[in-house]
Order: structure tokens, then C-alpha cells, then sequence
């Protein structure tokens, strides 16, 4: 979201209103003396945006509305937000449509939507569940003039638990760090991953039993339907044909070989299996060893009486999350040994039954060849009926096993979707766990970077008597090495806050690119700082605009910067009856 216009309407004939006035892409300035109206203007921008903005009473007065137009997506939105103690904001759309608030939280709901920014359930400071305002998101890039510079984040309200660690978290597109889903989602997520554990089990003992109860061997579908289409046709060519002997013969001489290739293929199969049991011991004695290691290693970490031992760093996270990924890791094995064993018991029984069926195909070759014996010493009727029943009977044997495989195939279809929907399962009851991940490892980075543009714009403002040793407390606020910001005073203070602000939005816009894209500085304590200090502030501020495709927005009264390119300057024009001197907002 990036800023294009703000517009005071006057409120009757008399009231105050402004022209359009229009924001520079880079940087605008306010310039003029105190008591020309630029800190109801900045306060009127954040006030469209759904800021609690305070007035002073001739604004509720003389003043109507504030229209606040914005491009996002390429697109421009009108936020107007009429000068009331009620909350009452229309959005002008880009379609033509209107939306009409009334209270915060739809408003903030409408925003974070339009500003891809999640709209998560947090946990308030009674425990409650709650919801982020766009006023408590605003402080991290609106500093307003009455207590913006008292700290390094002043809301209108803290109601959030860990508000500011929240609001940095949100605006970066982090996980959020106490969400009130959190905790329903990891039940469900557990919820889910048993069910569909269950669901697999089942279907897998289901494809299992029905594999070791049926004898399809290693034939194929295709393979299935070539010999019934061989067999009808021999029987069709018996049936039409002149010389029984012959004709029995061949009939037979198919069964034989068939018989003989489905023995070969059974035999094959017994070869895989046992080489597949010999496999199973092999891996299972290399994952009880490394059952053995994993516990060595666990007691090996407990020698030490803490990890600080190891690293010293504040939230390095090389040990986050050890304790529970060594339970994981070690009932993972556990679990493939019992997988081990259930496999191995399957192989075997199923090596059984092929042994058995392999003895009934050779019999059945022995039968059929005594059979063939017959039909060359006898030419009768009786042995061509003899034929036929045989054949016959394997056509039927043959349409069997076609139908067993088919069910084979669709149970073996079932059991693959319900594997693959138990790893989704258990990939999502992991990313609810506190294991180390890529958002852990991307907040410690974030934290790395933080502190050294920190330290880069205490550099540019020319900050002295400030230690240079960084510490994160709360989340993302900086300590200068043992002191706090609150022990800090006048320039230095002030300094500090100015740095951090423009640090932690050198991070933010970098993080989410959709999000707001401009900060906002209501008149500096310039008797706290020189003008020339402020200038480098202002003049890096300007190359970050430049950079990043952002805007910087600043009110001043003593300094005044010198526009470069695209910047814009705001003066006061308006000279009405009664007034001192020339105002930013008056008549129209």
C-alpha cells in the first residue's frame, strides 16, 4: 500500500478544508512554524486508516472529513473517515462500490484482508481470544508527535499479550507467537494424523490379507486376458476341427505350457521373497544400531549441565527443540522395526502359500501329461470331453484371478491415497510442533539483520554515549548493552528511537511486499538533535525510498530538507481572517 493523496473537507461555509494534496513517491516534507495545523494533517492520515487520532476541538468543528486515497495492486481506494467521537469510515472502491465501517475490528478485518496481512485469533492479557487492530500495527510506521518518541513502540492500546513481538511477527509475515488457534490447531492436527493412521492401518491390513489369500502370482492383467482369449479359441477349434487326436493334443500341450508358466513365475516370485526377508534382517540389524547410537548420543548431551555450555548466543536455536526431536527420532526407529517385522512375517506366510501353489501347478503338469499320454494311445470321445472340461475349468480359474487382481489394484489405489493423506497428516501435526523449522531459523535471521542496520543508522544520526553490543528483549526490542531505552535521555534517547524505527522498517518492507510501504515521522524533537544530523537521517531515509520503491512522510518546523527528484515539499497557503499566520488548512 503506498500513498497517493489526503484531502480535509470543511464541515459548511466557514469550515477548513485543504486542497488535494498529493504524496510524492519518495519523500514528502511538511514544512512550517508550530501552530500551522501539520500535526492534524499527519494525524488525519492515520486517522483514515482506522487510528484513535485526538483532536483538538475547533478540528470537530470547523473540519467535515478526511479522504486518505491509496494505490494497492495498482488499484486506488478513497478511505474517508468523517471528524466524530463515532468511528464512521466509508471506502470508496475501485469498482465503483461503497463499504461503510462502524467499528474498528471490521475495519481492520477489511484492511489486513486488502493488504494480504493475516487476521489471526491472538490471545489478549486476560487470556482471552482477540483480534489485531491496523492501530496497533500503525505505531511501527507512524511516529506521532505526542508520545511516538517516549519509545521504540507506543500504541494507542496494549490489550495483546506480547502486543509488539505480535504486531512485528504479523507485519512480517512470521508465525505469530501466542495465536489463540495454535492449540485448536495442533489437537486437530493430531486428530487428523491418528485418524488417518488408522484409516491406512486398516486399508493396508485389508490389500495385505487379500494378497496373501490370493494366488495371482506374478501374471498381469494383459497376461490374463492373452491366455483366456488362447483357451476360447482352442476350444472353438476343437470344436469345429476333424482330427480328435490331434486337436486334444494341442489342447493340452496349451495347458501344459500355461501351467508351466505360471510355475516359473511363482518361482520367481519365491526367489524375490526370500531374497526380501534376507533384506529385512539385514535393515533391521542396522536400525537396532542406530537405536543404539541415537541413546548414546542423548546421554552424551547430558553431560553437559546446559546448552549455553555449547553456544552462547542469545536464541541461536542450535539446540531448539532437541529433547523432543530425539523422542521423535527415536520412536520413528522403533516404529520401522515393528514395520521390519510385520514385513517380515507377511514375506514369509506368503512364502508359504507360493510353495503350496507351486506343488499344486507341478501336479496339475504331471496330471495333464499322463493326460497327453492317454489322448495319443486312445482316440475317443471321452478324452476330447476330458480336454474340454479342462480347459474350461482354466478359463474359469483364469477369470477368477482376473477379478482378484482387479481387486488387488483398487485396494492397492486406496492404500496409496491413504498413505499419502497420512503423511499430509503428519507434516501438519509437525509444523504445529516446537521443533526447529524454516520460520525459527528466518526470525533468527530477521533478529541478525535487525540489529545490524541498528547499528548501521545509530551510525548515520551520528548517535554518541550508546553502547554498540545489541540485545533483543521482548521479542525485538534492543538493549545497548546493559541499558534499556527508558535509561537513555534527551539526544540520545531520541536518537535511538529514531534509528530503531528506521531499522525495523528496513526489515519489514523486505519481508512483505504487499504491506504498507511508508513511515511516517511527525516533527522530530529538533531541540534534541542539530539540523545537520537530521539531515543525514533524512537524506539515508530518502535513499532507502529510492531503493525500495517506498515513502517517507515527515513534519518540520526549524530543519527544512532540501527536495531532490520526485520529492515533494507541503507549505502552509491558507491566510483566513483571524489567523496569525499562513495555515496548511483553511477556507475554500
Amino acid at each position: 500500500m503506498k500513498l497517493k493523496s489526503i484531502q480535509i473537507t470543511p464541515s459548511g461555509e466557514n469550515g477548513w478544508g485543504t486542497k488535494e494534496l498529493k504524496f510524492s513517491d519518495a519523500v514528502t516534507q511538511l514544512y512550517g512554524p508550530n501552530g500551522t495545523g501539520k500535526t492534524p494533517l499527519i494525524k488525519s492520515l492515520a486517522y483514515c486508516l482506522g487510528y484513535p487520532s485526538v483532536f483538538r476541538n475547533d478540528i470537530y468543528a470547523k473540519c467535515h472529513s478526511s479522504v486518505l486515497t491509496i494505490t494497492h495492486d495498482n488499484k486506488i481506494y478513497k478511505l474517508e473517515r468523517l471528524f466524530s467521537d463515532d468511528f464512521d469510515i466509508v471506502v470508496h472502491e475501485p469498482t465503483k462500490t461503497k463499504q461503510n465501517f462502524y467499528n474498528e475490528q471490521d475495519y481492520s478485518k477489511y484492511l489486513f484482508e486488502l493488504l494480504n496481512y493475516d487476521f489471526p485469533h491472538l490471545i489478549s492479557i486476560r487470556s482471552e481470544a482477540t483480534r489485531p487492530y491496523l492501530s496497533l500495527l500503525l505505531p511501527m510506521f507512524y511516529v506521532g508527535q505526542d508520545q511516538g518518541y517516549d519509545g521504540f513502540y507506543k500504541p494507542p492500546a496494549n490489550f495483546i499479550k506480547d502486543q509488539f513481538e505480535e504486531m512485528v511477527r504479523l507485519a512480517a509475515k512470521f508465525p505469530l507467537k501466542n495465536s489463540f488457534s495454535k492449540r485448536k490447531n495442533a489437537i486437530d492436527a493430531k486428530a487428523a494424523e491418528e485418524s488417518a493412521r488408522k484409516k491406512s492401518h486398516q486399508i493396508k491390513s485389508l490389500y495385505e490379507q487379500l494378497l496373501n489369500d490370493t494366488d495371482v502370482g506374478a501374471l498381469s492383467l494383459e497376461k490374463i486376458e492373452e491366455q483366456i482369449l488362447i483357451f476360447k479359441a482352442e476350444i472353438e477349434r476343437v470344436k469345429s476341427g476333424n482330427n480328435i487326436k490331434a486337436d486334444t493334443t494341442s489342447s493340452i500341450d496349451k495347458l501344459i505350457s500355461s501351467k508351466m508358466q505360471q510355475a516359473r513365475e511363482v518361482d520367481d516370485e519365491l526367489k524375490a521373497l526370500e531374497k526380501k526377508c534376507q533384506s529385512i534382517n539385514s535393515v533391521q540389524s542396522e536400525i537396532e544400531a542406530e537405536i543404539n547410537t541415537l541413546s548414546l548420543n542423548e546421554e552424551s548431551r547430558r553431560i553437559f549441565m546446559s546448552f549455553s555450555e555449547i553456544c552462547s548466543v542469545q536464541g541461536c536455536g542450535l539446540f531448539l527443540g532437541s529433547n523432543a526431536s530425539y523422542g521423535k527420532n527415536l520412536l520413528y526407529l522403533k516404529d520401522q522395526i515393528k514395520d521390519l517385522v510385520v514385513s517380515a512375517e507377511a514375506a514369509q506366510l506368503r512364502v508359504e502359500i507360493l510353495k503350496s501353489t507351486m506343488g499344486t501347478h507341478l501336479n496339475d503338469v504331471e496330471d495333464l501329461n499322463r493326460e497327453r499320454e492317454k489322448a495319443q494311445e486312445e482316440d475317443n470321445i471321452d478324452v476330447v470331453v476330458d480336454s474340454m472340461h479342462r480347459t474350461i475349468s482354466e478359463i474359469i480359474e483364469l477369470e477368477i484371478t482376473k477379478k482378484e487382481i482387479e481387486s488387488l489394484n483398487e485396494l492397492e489405489a486406496r492404500y496409496i491415497e491413504a498413505e499419502n493423506d497420512l503423511n499430509y497428516a503428519i507434516n501438519k501435526l509437525e509444523a504445529q510442533s516446537n521443533a526447529p523449522n524454516k520460520s525459527s531459523l528466518d526470525i533468527i535471521k530477521f533478529k541478525s539483520n535487525l540489529k545490524s542496520s541498528i547499528l548501521k543508522w545509530v551510525e548515520v544520526i551520528k548517535t554518541k554515549n550508546i553502547a554498540k553490543e545489541i540485545e533483543f528483549v521482548d521479542g525485538f526490542k534492543p538493549n545497548y548493552g546493559d541499558e534499556k531505552l527508558k535509561q537513555l535521555s534527551g539526544s540520545t534517547h531520541l536518537r535511538a528511537v529514531l534509528s530503531f524505527h528506521a531499522a525495523l522498517f528496513e526489515q519489514l518492507i523486505q519481508c512483505h511486499h504487499d504491506g504498507i510501504r511508508f513511515l511516517i515521522l511527525d516533527t522530530p524533537g529538533q531541540h534534541d538533535i542539530s539540523a545537520v544530523d537530521l539531515d543525514l537521517y533524512i537524506t539515508a531515509l530518502k535513499s532507502l525510498a529510492d531503493k525500495f520503491d517506498i515513502q517517507i512522510v515527515f513534519s518540520t518546523t526549524t530543519y527544512k530538507y532540501e527536495a531532490k527528484g520526485n520529492d515533494i515539499d507541503w507549505l502552509p497557503t491558507y491566510f483566513d481572517e483571524g489567523f496569525e499566520q499562513k495555515m496548511f488548512m483553511g477556507k475554500q
